[in-house]
């Protein structure tokens, strides 16, 4: 699969792991590799995505500062 996707195969492996999002283009390779609707998949990435950023950015809003230096009064 790796040579036909022209993606390394620990790439792949990493995200067939699902431990976090992978890139647009790994998502792709695997989509086309299957037989999949690459836009239809792009779409779901691109909301995934979305709901990454916006989960991490509520997790640093409510995380404390690493030193008392940078904590907001």
């Amino acid at each position: 699969m790796a040579e036909s996707t022209g993606q390394g195969a620990s790439t792949l492996s990493q995200a067939a792991a699902g431990e976090r999002l992978p890139t647009l283009p790994v998502v792709l390779a695997y989509v086309r590799a299957c037989g999949g609707d690459p836009e239809e998949w792009e779409e779901r990435w691109r909301e995934a995505a979305a709901e990454a950023a916006a989960a991490s950015h509520t997790e640093e809003g409510n995380a404390e500062a690493p030193y008392r230096g940078l904590a907001v009064p």
